[in-house]
């Protein structure tokens, strides 16, 4: 018989499995996970979530194979917030079966990115692993794994993060490469294929560090922002994160003195464009990305006192300026994540234009440089939607006014508009308001002169449809 103010038994029953998932219960995995230097996933949770609000998603799945184990099946998912924004978390735990795929791990993954698709929210992936659990893999009843397919989908639509803290192989640096993203510690290593399949495939053994050393990513452009530990790469991603979020209060403002001096007048004297970038960014906000990849082009966020802006410069002290392959996908690629997420963009211009000679168009610049100019090209078009003479959306740049009253709009992603709106029933009283939309972010409400109090808002449907479709594409390259 239960005491009066217990669980019923039951219940109890639910409470003990979950339970049994926490680092307490599972002592002798967190002493390994310690003596390798690394975190457990929960303490990553618990470093990179809000307090208390992470909400757990599947976390009494198990193997599909019968006898197997393994806390969460070797995958924690969930919801969290993450400096104040709902954020889709994602997790392979090195603990369990070494944070392997599995066919009941490769489900949870997948209902996670459609919960994020469905919701639009952020995704950060925790990859840490050997790809495939092979004998764990097929559960016929179930059909192939959508995880790859659905992830794709969300391209463009919002920010991705892959952090890896050591070894990601097979279908891990899959999810990696396919990240906005990718952080990586130090002494990580990233491969399409770990030591037993090299082998098999070329007859060389070798060890994951030499398979896909981090370093080997760093200049190849493969991996964004290097890290010194997961501490570090848990601040990098919440840092990173929160350029695609609203803006921040207003930084300070660096002393533009020393501009004067930075840029000489002599076009053939070289300087540093990183230190011109410090010094008309808000301090402390500079935020590079790839620093070791396509050295004559610097692509950094930073923030305007507080808003997030993309900056896109030519970097004198490499090729003096010259534009190679290796820039043209970097900063083609930076350009796209940036138009996806309607970050305006600065560009620094000074160079001599692209590299030539023999030695370069070896290297594709042909192709690369023209994916440079497409992406900066790129702008969604000027479009009017009317529903009836007195009730309107214009949409511009990406961004849509919705009509609330008079004199009062929101501002709203109008790639995520359907374009069908013909069953929409207007209300009266309604009127369109001319309003410049340039540099108003989106998700904000804004008041101009006229607007009254207790506007009424546009019909349910109205609002609901300008929320959902008419999507991004997907990021290329």
């Amino acid at each position: 018989m239960s005491l009066p103010n217990s669980p019923r038994p039951d219940l109890q029953v639910v409470l003990d499995a979950q339970g049994a998932l926490l680092d307490a219960a599972r002592p002798e995995a967190v002493a390994r996970q310690h003596a390798r230097g690394r975190l457990t996933v929960r303490e990553v949770i618990a470093t990179l979530a809000d307090a208390d609000s992470f909400v757990e998603y599947g976390g009494l799945a198990r193997p599909a194979v019968r006898d197997m184990t393994g806390p969460a099946d070797g995958l924690v998912t969930g919801t969290a917030q993450v400096q104040g924004r709902a954020v889709d978390l994602v997790l392979y735990d090195y603990t369990v079966h070494g944070g392997t795929q599995s066919a009941i791990n490769h489900i949870k993954i997948a209902r996670m990115f459609e919960h994020a698709l469905r919701h639009r929210l952020p995704v950060i992936c925790w990859l840490e692993g050997g790809g495939a659990r092979t004998h764990d893999m097929l559960v016929p009843a179930r059909g192939a794994s959508a995880t790859f397919v659905v992830f794709a989908r969300l391209s463009g639509r919002v920010p991705t993060i892959g952090i890896v803290p050591s070894r990601a192989f097979a279908g891990h640096a899959n999810l990696a490469g396919m990240c906005d993203l990718l952080i990586a510690a130090r002494d990580s290593a990233i491969g399409m294929a770990g030591p037993p399949l090299v082998e098999a495939a070329m007859g060389i053994k070798l060890t994951p560090e030499e398979i896909g050393p981090v370093s080997a990513h760093v200049q190849s452009g493969v991996v964004d922002l290097l890290a010194d530990d997961d501490a570090h790469a848990i601040e990098l991603a919440k840092r990173y994160l929160a350029y695609f979020g609203p803006a921040a209060a207003p930084g300070e403002a660096p002393d533009p003195e020393p501009l004067r001096n930075l840029v000489p007048e002599n076009p053939r004297r070289a300087y540093d464009v990183k230190k011109v970038i410090a010094h008309i960014a808000d301090i402390g906000s500079v935020l590079e990305l790839k620093p070791s990849y396509g050295k004559s082009v610097v692509t950094s966020l930073v923030r305007f006192a507080g808003r997030a802006v993309g900056i896109v410069a030519n970097q004198p002290m490499h090729l003096g300026g010259a534009i190679d392959s290796a820039a043209s996908v970097k900063a083609a690629r930076f350009v796209q994540i940036c138009d996806a997420y309607d970050i305006p963009l600065l560009l620094l211009c000074d160079t001599p234009g692209l590299m030539v000679g023999p030695e370069a168009e070896k290297t594709g610049l042909v192709r690369h440089s023209g994916r440079l100019l497409s992406a900066i090209a790129q702008r969604p078009d000027l479009i009017g939607v009317g529903i009836d003479e007195d009730t309107a959306l214009v949409i511009e740049r990406g961004q849509a006014v919705e009509v609330i009253g008079q004199g009062t709009v929101t501002l709203v992603d109008a790639r995520r508009m359907q374009s069908n709106l013909d069953d929409i029933e207007s209300e009266e009283g309604l009127e369109l308001i001319g309003v410049q939309l340039h540099l108003l972010p989106a998700g904000h409400r804004y008041a101009v002169p006229g607007a009254r109090r207790g506007a009424r808002r546009l019909p349910a449907p109205l609002a609901e449809a300008v929320a959902m479709l008419v999507e991004p594409g997907p990021l290329r390259g």
